[in-house]
């Protein structure tokens, strides 16, 4: 969920402004769902909230795959490949071990509905697996959308067996609050590698942007977007504990 730094150490700031518009609207999506939680009345269209759910994680990963993208390119074509493979394996470990972390959390405090394969599993895994993919760039346009397309078609099954969760194969009456599996979450990642290459090579901007917009919104947007991985792990309990404070719950 972070963004990279270009040559000259700084960050494309476009990346955490669109970044940390996903985090505003993931905090709203999220404010909703706990109200609704805590059965507090709120009005919302419920199908409008799975689109708006469904355009902002889709937004996280495809930054996440532009990211992975930008830390390729940065090395360069002599760059040390095997520097970079290391990286990957120890970026992808970590932040899917924040989301067994995560998984433990939720299934003692929530049991029923817990996070069994969430947004950081997905990334954790996808970085591990990226490395042959990064330096491509229209083979991941089709891999992508043909992981997106496997995706709809495997999300209709309904098995018994839950051990292809991760993979998007769903037993009957599953429900989980965070679920992004392989199938076809995979695919917005690597469509996000895909337009990193496209828009970033040699880790160099192909399209012309203002350097430092000095605006206020944008700071703001990139402060979140540049803190989008600790915002995400604490929003919820901040959120909930204001709530029950609010509420008197």
């Amino acid at each position: 969920m972070d963004g990279q730094a270009n040559s000259t150490k700084e960050r494309f700031w476009e990346l955490d402004v669109l970044r940390g518009l996903a985090v505003l609207s993931m905090i709203g999506l999220h404010l909703l769902a706990d109200m609704d939680y805590l059965k507090i009345p709120v009005r919302y269209n419920h199908r409008i909230w799975n689109v708006a759910q469904t355009l902002t994680a889709g937004q996280f990963l495809l930054l996440a795959g532009v990211s992975l993208a930008l830390g390729s390119a940065r090395l360069g074509p002599a760059g040390d490949r095997r520097a970079l493979l290391k990286k990957q394996l120890h970026r992808g470990a970590g932040l899917f071990a924040w989301g067994m972390l995560i998984t433990f959390v939720t299934k003692g405090v929530m049991g029923e509905g817990y996070v069994v394969f969430g947004v950081l599993h997905l990334i954790g895994f996808c970085i591990l697996l990226s490395y042959p993919l990064l330096g491509r760039t229209w083979f991941n346009l089709g891999l992508g959308l043909a992981l997106i397309g496997a995706g709809i078609y495997v999300g209709r099954w309904r098995v018994v067996c839950p051990w292809l969760l991760w993979l998007g194969v769903i037993p009957a009456g599953f429900h989980s609050v965070d679920y992004f599996p392989v199938l076809p979450w995979a695919g917005p990642v690597i469509l996000g590698i895909f337009l990193g290459h496209l828009g970033y090579p040699d880790h160099v901007r192909r399209f012309p942007l203002p350097d430092r917009p000095k605006g206020r919104v944008v700071r703001g947007l990139g402060w979140l977007g540049r803190h989008s991985f600790v915002i995400y792990l604490v929003h919820q309990p901040v959120l909930l504990l204001l709530l029950k404070v609010l509420t008197g719950q």
